[in-house]
């Protein structure tokens, strides 16, 4: 859960809250790291 800070993208800050709040579903668990990696591509 902590790799969702590394990503600078605001929408992924959204999504975390969004998992804490729902007590982390594993599908959009997943869909959030997928966008954690996309985010980190952008910015490399």
């Amino acid at each position: 859960m902590i790799y969702v800070f590394i990503c600078d993208c605001l929408f992924s800050f959204v999504i975390i809250i969004m998992l804490l709040q729902k007590r982390v579903n594993i599908k959009e668990n997943f869909l959030c790291f997928s966008h954690i990696r996309y985010c980190k591509g952008l910015s490399a």
